[in-house]
């Protein structure tokens, strides 16, 4: 299995490897150190269980898997 050091990451470029690999197929371990918070919300998931939408979330982003099909 492949590992990735990314360090340092914003939540795009997070959500872009691991989208990435998935695509091609690839396993690999990726070690990531968020430059921000962010709360992502999996496809399978719903939102309004998995978050309560009425806080603040300290101004987290909210990001949603749209994966396409």
């Amino acid at each position: 299995m492949e590992l990735f050091n990314l360090g340092k990451v914003t939540w795009e470029e997070s959500q872009l490897m691991y989208h990435a690999l998935a695509l091609l197929g690839r396993e690999a371990f990726c070690l990531v150190s968020l430059s921000a918070p962010y709360v992502c919300v999996g496809f399978h998931q719903d939102v309004a269980q998995e978050v309560d939408l009425g806080s603040d979330q300290a101004g987290c982003p909210l990001i949603k898997d749209l994966r396409l099909k």
